[in-house]
């Protein structure tokens, strides 16, 4: 489909579970006060921000095809998704 570019609901539903599973590690690895929940916040917008940017360039390249827009915003949450399993990873050896 040839026009502007959307998110579909799926790409929406798939950033909301990456934030939900991000979160419920700041809620358990994390000491909570402002500082840190700040740097949730923050974190959790640029992981969106990052995505959003690199699946447009995408669009852009493709001939504006939401197809391919929207694999790319997939992929790029998968791979934030797989460097925050290695973080949690690493928490929890930490705390054996």
């Amino acid at each position: 489909m040839i026009g502007k570019y959307q998110l579909s609901k799926s790409n929406k539903t798939f950033f909301l579970v990456i934030a939900t599973l991000y979160s419920l590690r700041y809620l358990i690895f994390i000491p909570k006060n402002a500082e840190s929940l700040g740097y949730l916040l923050g974190t959790v917008v640029s992981f969106f921000l990052f995505a959003i940017l690199i699946s447009l360039l995408v669009w852009f390249l493709t001939k504006q095809n939401n197809k391919y827009g929207s694999i790319a915003f997939n992929i790029m949450l998968s791979l934030t998704l797989l460097s925050q399993l290695s973080k949690v990873i690493n928490s929890i050896t930490e705390i054996n």
